[in-house]
């Protein structure tokens, strides 16, 4: 019970700062790299607070101005030129949940006139045309948002409380196309007697919706992902309780679905890799301070992990229902990675972190095929 309240009421608001301020080292790209893109492309110190989306044109990233505003900026891969797209004022938390569909990259911001009342936003930043634009705001008491959807609908999980001692986690449907929303399903906590169900995060994979659901009942906590169709029909439930003290011991930063596969990692930085067979949950691995690749596109084919500050990328082998391990030591000794964001081509900048100085740096990019070739060998 005490876990769920948390999780409604303060927990996404201590966590969703550093996902803006943390995920990305502040320190510059000072080091030439032989590779052209890679040359074309480095930062200086402090150009940038987080990398929000990368394609094989373009990288979208924001920084926080002097004014304490945060700007969202474009650079061109090939031009190199960098174009202000537009600004948030009153800015108190951004996460790194994103969604991109066409050219238009969508996100929440939450804003605040006096550090006290919050306000979330709903923007979408139009990558080729540089503008920012915003789509609506609501006052709740959620400051995390998670995004996932198709070419048409993105799905949000949302949390707010109906009252004093009933809180309400539901999925809210958003159409790119007309603008509207919906709500699609929800459900209630008691905080008195902690019965109930929340929803704590979401993942939309052909068609279908992947909820990671907590279920109180006669005060026995249940960790399941249930599936539904696009419009709340439960379809089937994916036992989890294997892992209730491992991984859903504490809020699930993460749930990502490709096929039958599917990976979750929590705040704690713990992960899970795994697959669905005949609607139970067959493990391929768990690891610690293991992370997907930052991705905003609503499907792709070739996920790319990594270990943060080791020198390991991994690879999912479908054929052989394993990891498959790259250890980049020899190419970039003294280095780390940090950090991983994946194209719209298969192709991921890598960001690596001298071991024995913070403020050296390189921004590298591995091709597609160089990837698969690398990592399979």
């Amino acid at each position: 019970m005490k876990k769920i309240c948390c999780f409604l009421l303060c927990f996404l608001i201590l966590l969703c700062i550093t996902s803006c301020n943390e995920d990305i080292d502040k320190s510059g790209f000072d080091e030439e790299i032989s590779n052209e893109k890679n040359q074309n492309n480095q930062f200086g110190k402090n150009d940038f607070t987080s990398i929000v989306l990368t394609t094989s044109e373009k990288i979208v990233y924001n920084k926080i101005n002097e004014k304490g505003e945060l700007e969202f900026l474009v650079k061109d891969i090939k031009t190199e030129k960098v174009s202000e797209c537009g600004r948030v004022k009153n800015f108190m938390i951004c996460n790194n949940s994103s969604l991109l569909i066409d050219h238009w990259l969508y996100f929440f911001v939450t804003i605040s006139d006096d550090g006290q009342k919050m306000t979330n936003v709903f923007y979408r930043l139009d990558i080729d045309n540089y503008v920012l634009e915003e789509l609506y705001q609501e006052d709740n008491m959620q400051t995390f948002f998670y995004l996932s959807g198709d070419k048409s609908d993105i799905y949000v999980a949302k949390g707010k409380l109906v009252d004093e001692k009933t809180g309400y986690t539901y999925i809210e449907r958003f159409n790119v196309e007309t603008c509207k929303k919906e709500e699609v399903l929800g459900y209630k906590i008691d905080y008195e007697s902690g019965e109930g169900r929340v929803i704590t995060n979401l993942s939309f994979n052909e068609g279908k919706l992947y909820l990671v659901e907590e279920i109180v009942k006669e005060g026995v906590s249940t960790s399941v992902i249930n599936v539904y169709d696009e419009d709340g029909m439960h379809i089937k439930t994916i036992d989890m309780s294997k892992y209730k003290d491992e991984i859903f011991c504490t809020a699930i930063a993460q749930i990502y679905v490709n096929d039958k596969y599917i990976f979750i990692t929590n705040f704690a930085d713990k992960s899970l890799v795994g697959y669905v067979d005949n609607e139970q949950f067959v493990e391929v691995e768990t690891k610690e301070n293991f992370y997907i690749a930052q991705n905003s596109l609503h499907s792709y084919e070739n996920p790319i992990f990594y270990i943060r500050e080791t020198k390991k990328l991994y690879f999912l082998d479908k054929e052989q229902n394993k990891l498959i391990e790259k250890d980049i030591s020899y190419e970039w000794d003294n280095f780390y990675i940090s950090y991983v964001s994946q194209d719209n081509v298969d192709g991921i900048w890598v960001y690596l972190i001298n071991e024995e100085n913070s403020e050296l740096s390189k921004f590298i990019y591995y091709e597609k095929q160089e990837i698969l070739e690398t990592l399979k060998t």
